[in-house]
């Protein structure tokens, strides 16, 4: 619908112009938008993001690792 297109224009739009921005930094900026496209549209709204990176690093697991 139309509210639909609405949203995902904002979102679209805002990531074409800041192309650095986190799923966080959208929520922030549109977050109805943002809220409203996860609940009813959650696999579009993943679907423009890069893939969610894990920052935390489990030493323990790297070969060669001395504890």
């Amino acid at each position: 619908g139309y509210l639909e297109e609405q949203y995902k224009l904002y979102i679209i739009t805002l990531i074409k112009e800041n192309s650095k921005l986190k799923r966080s930094d959208v929520k922030r900026k549109f977050e109805k938008q943002f809220v409203w496209m996860y609940r009813y549209r959650k696999e579009w709204l993943y679907s423009i993001f890069p893939e969610k990176t894990d920052k935390h690093i489990d030493h323990k697991k790297i070969k060669g690792h001395v504890t």
